[in-house]
């Protein structure tokens, strides 16, 4: 288990080097921060939702007539995780 573990440690040491190219490197770099902003993004909208759940309740019992607009923007909401979640993939 050991050995299989530092062979891949070995391998991947030089993924990114001086020796594969700047391109190679920029581009796992760039990569990398896409994936980085994918992941705080849906977090975020995960982090959200919940308040959003809240304010759609409140409007209900207040009988603004808010509840369908809040249920929209939790559809677009649902919507914006989804693309996060599989577009960065």
């Amino acid at each position: 288990m050991d050995q299989n573990r530092d062979e891949l440690v070995r391998s991947l040491r030089h993924v990114g080097s001086a020796a594969h190219g700047p391109q190679i490197s920029l581009a796992l770099r760039a990569g990398l921060a896409v994936g980085g902003v994918c992941l705080v993004a849906k977090d975020v909208a995960q982090a959200v939702q919940p308040l959003m759940i809240r304010s759609a309740v409140d409007s209900f019992r207040g009988g603004s007539g808010m509840f369908f607009r809040y249920a929209g923007f939790l559809v677009a909401l649902a919507l914006v995780k989804a693309s996060f979640s599989i577009g960065c993939a």
